[in-house]
């Protein structure tokens, strides 16, 4: 667990002269939420077909919410009109004080955001969904997320909650069965998650708490739209409380991936997941952590399965030497939420001039040696030029939570990798290990 961050030695000055961007395979392979997925399924992420994040792209009419800005790249905006739009809360004590969004719930109204059909957010026998929400008491069964165009008509599936707040699932018409095992707590915020593989469905709760819904075994291709907070438009029972973020995929995500994305939702919202589903602890306030919670991305294995990539915001990590073999093997990391710049503050020795202020925070799981690929993107990360020569950078490493950086000099020439915009340091497990607290 250490925290790290990119600086560059006295003898280049950071100004670089070359004017061409070029956007490596690696930095753009994974654009979706926790480092996994991207917009097209291309080289073979999953599709991520819908992201809204309460902290980008909502734009409102006083406190109303008028669009909420997919992030996945494919533009499936979520809009509201009138008297039916929710309220925007741009400081929200219950979500890590970041960004939600209210539905109240009336008898009377109807309250609810809608996604304009397309045909990527059905028609399909594999998705997977996550949400994170936090319910209050009701006394009826209230619409979370669905598409389809009345009850039972044009419907692809739909996702409920009890007045037990019991989250429930219907695929297509097939039947509404439990996702999870336990009821959600009243006013406490949560991380729901749904995954289907054909007639293979499994949801669950903060990371567990899981459940084998039975419905259908595919999703039709129907003309409704995808409503955020409700049934449809004609139901009056929406949801009751605060959504902050809403991912599809059109893809069924292996278990690295899925808790990969469980883990993300966790740091940036301060939301506890069930016993053995956290694997980073870089969330927590104070030193030596310092509260490095946002954009969470990471690789691992789990069950068999592997995710071998991510990128958070312009760091990307991936396994090296062919050390990622065994179960239960994660690398996470996550940033501090700093502007990133190039600063000349806390340098140590070593001769470096210049380092990126902002800081990512690494947590390792310990079942084997691990190495790892530490990328740090300079049109990403800090729009930033070529760099010219690898050996006029070095990794920086802060031990113990505050003062100044060190050097990791083990890190020799033939470690150090430059492609396009991006420098690699490969990282032994020693390394990554030695700043342990």
């Amino acid at each position: 667990m250490v925290r790290f961050t990119s600086g560059k030695r006295l003898s280049q000055i950071f100004a670089l002269t070359i004017l061409i961007f070029c956007y490596s395979l690696q930095s753009v392979a994974q654009t979706g939420p926790g480092g996994v997925g991207n917009a097209t399924g291309a080289n073979s992420q999953p599709i991520n077909v819908l992201w809204l994040r309460g902290d980008a792209g909502v734009s409102t009419s006083g406190s109303l919410v008028d669009t909420w800005a997919d992030q996945s790249g494919n533009s499936n905006n979520a809009t509201g009109a009138g008297v039916t739009r929710p309220t925007f809360n741009g400081t929200d004590a219950n979500f890590n004080s970041l960004p939600s969004v209210t539905f109240p719930n009336t008898a009377a109204s109807n309250f609810f955001l809608q996604v304009a059909d397309n045909d990527n957010l059905d028609n399909t026998n594999n998705l997977s969904v996550f949400v994170v929400s936090r319910p209050i008491t009701t006394t009826t069964i209230n619409g979370l997320l669905s598409k389809r165009s009345a009850a039972a008509t044009d419907q692809s599936y739909f996702f409920e909650i009890t007045n037990a707040l019991r989250y429930r699932a219907t695929i297509a018409t097939g039947a509404t069965s439990n996702m999870v095992s336990v009821n959600a707590t009243a006013s406490q915020a949560n991380v729901l998650s749904f995954i289907m593989n054909g007639s293979t469905r499994t949801g669950l709760l903060n990371g567990g708490n899981s459940a084998t819904p039975a419905s259908a075994s595919s999703i039709p291709n129907t003309t409704s739209n995808l409503f955020i907070g409700s049934y449809d438009a004609i139901t009056n029972n929406n949801f009751e409380g605060e959504i902050s973020e809403v991912i599809i995929f059109r893809s069924t995500l292996n278990l690295p991936q899925r808790q990969l994305i469980e883990n993300y939702l966790s740091a940036k919202y301060n939301i506890t997941l069930a016993g053995g589903a956290d694997f980073y602890g870089g969330d927590v306030a104070g030193t030596p952590t310092f509260n490095h919670d946002f954009d969470l991305a990471g690789f691992g294995q789990q069950g068999g399965e592997q995710h071998t990539i991510g990128n958070s915001r312009g760091f990307i990590v991936a396994p090296a030497n062919g050390t990622l073999n065994a179960n239960a093997e994660y690398l996470l990391t996550a940033h501090n939420g700093a502007a990133n710049s190039a600063v000349t503050t806390n340098l140590g020795t070593g001769g470096v001039v210049q380092r990126w202020n902002r800081t990512w925070y690494i947590d390792k799981t310990t079942p084997g040696t691990l190495d790892a690929d530490l990328t740090f993107d300079f049109s990403e990360g800090i729009n930033g030029q070529f760099p010219q020569n690898k050996d006029n950078y070095v990794l920086l490493r802060l031990n113990t939570g505050t003062g100044n950086y060190d050097v990791v000099t083990s890190i020799a020439s033939g470690d150090k990798t430059l492609s396009g915009d991006q420098i690699t340091f490969r990282v032994t497990d020693t390394d990554l290990l030695a700043a342990k607290n």
